[in-house]
């Protein structure tokens, strides 16, 4: 089993309050390329998006501005953390070999490093910050009955930003844990105990996963309805 620590009190997710940035002028949604947009549709499943309806928005000028220039930034962001997610799998295969490798001196030699139990400590504080944001996704969610599509724009772009929240925060912890597996191999007492962290590792990054999926499909109500028919470019 892991060892027992107490929660660190100033950790703190550096992302955490962030927010979105728009994208600058000649990066904005009209500045798709065909090709990419060819490409993109040709992904895609034909059957589900002549299943999706897309309502026309009522928004201003301005307004639909913003939550394109929102939406947009956001697409860089999913790229991003796709890229992340694949290379924390990588390193949670390296890992895995720690599970052959359990010395009981060197695992009570680590019990005594205050730089492991400061580590230790910020991943746990991480998992719970992952669970934070999911819950904050969750009940920003019921409140239209789970039903993106009966939410307004704005109200979709800001449900939009907290699931990217909430991958961002899954991300990082499962980095976190995996990180802290790589420096602090010895500090787990059997094997069984480093085999749970790597699952609890790729909980984390299947979590990051299916946060992802749920940007993706919001990514194309929110900009279809911006752009009054289905996405393209994205």
């Amino acid at each position: 089993m892991e060892m027992a620590a107490r929660p660190a009190e100033t950790y703190r997710p550096g992302y955490g309050n962030a927010g979105v940035a728009p994208l600058p002028r000649h990066l904005e949604a009209r500045g798709i390329s065909h090709s990419r947009a060819a490409s993109s549709s040709g992904r895609s499943s034909s059957n589900s998006q002549a299943n999706r309806s897309y309502e026309p928005s009522v928004m201003s000028d301005d307004s639909c501005q913003r939550v394109v220039d929102g939406l947009m930034s956001l697409r860089y962001e999913i790229q991003d953390m796709g890229q992340r997610i694949e290379e924390l799998i990588d390193l949670r295969k390296r890992l895995s070999h720690r599970a052959k490798r359990v010395n009981d001196a060197e695992y009570e030699q680590a019990l005594n490093s205050p730089s492991m139990i400061v580590l230790y400590e910020e991943y746990k504080q991480a998992v719970t910050y992952v669970i934070e944001c999911q819950r904050a996704v969750f009940e920003r969610r019921a409140t239209f009955d789970h039903n993106f599509n009966r939410a307004e724009e704005d109200d979709q772009l800001e449900i939009y930003t907290l699931q990217e929240r909430w991958v961002r925060a899954a991300i990082n912890a499962a980095e976190k844990r995996l990180n802290y597996l790589q420096q602090y191999p010895f500090a787990y007492k059997d094997k069984e105990a480093i085999i749970g962290h790597v699952k609890a590792a790729n909980d984390l990054l299947r979590s990051a996963w299916n946060g992802l999926r749920q940007i993706e499909r919001n990514k194309d109500v929110l900009y279809g309805k911006i752009s009054r028919g289905p996405p393209h470019g994205f």
